[in-house]
């Protein structure tokens, strides 16, 4: 399902990336850039699935640590709730190649970390305006999201990758999705 990224969007995704630097992506030793442009391209999923559930009318509860405390972040549990199901969102950026050939990733800390907040689902966003070359998200370029679909969390662990890089412990295709409209009904 493809949805437009406003202006809206992008500055509140910015404005995200601005006050949570001191805490988000921390772990990679990326560059501050680096980091702010992981965190946009994060918080742009969830303001955009935020806005699919609102277009559809449907009922949810949002965590967002937008001006939370350090010690609450690192303890929160969930990116959305709805239908008593604990959805985490996954956003990943892409480039003109596309996304059809990505896969949903997750480190096997994540994953670790996931199963201990009680996520039940994972629903995973693209976003266009993905640089590969410098690793970045070019905002400029950054105008539209897909919800490429969802999967209950426990089953990511059927799909264990050969580790090559960082956070591609299981490896899930996107094909092996679930249609994001069966998760709202």
């Amino acid at each position: 399902m493809k949805i437009k990224i406003t202006k809206e969007i992008i500055y509140k995704a910015i404005e995200r990336s601005e006050s949570s630097i001191g805490y988000q992506y921390d772990r990679f030793k990326l560059s501050l850039n680096m980091r702010k442009s992981m965190i946009v391209i994060g918080a742009i999923g969830e303001l955009i699935f935020e806005q699919y559930l609102k277009g559809k009318e449907v009922e949810y509860e949002y965590e967002d640590e937008l001006h939370k405390s350090l010690e609450y972040i690192s303890k929160y549990e969930k990116d959305f709730e709805l239908n008593d199901d604990v959805i985490e969102i996954k956003t990943s950026g892409y480039d003109k190649a596309g996304y059809e050939h990505l896969n949903l990733l997750y480190s096997q800390d994540q994953y670790n970390s996931g199963i201990r907040k009680g996520f039940d689902k994972c629903v995973l966003i693209f976003v266009n305006g993905y640089d590969r070359n410098e690793r970045m998200l070019r905002i400029e370029n950054c105008n539209s999201a897909t919800i490429a679909g969802y999967i209950p969390f426990k089953d990511i662990s059927n799909y264990p990758s050969q580790r090559k890089y960082y956070g591609d412990d299981y490896k899930v295709p996107i094909r092996e999705l679930y249609n994001i409209e069966t998760l709202i009904k």
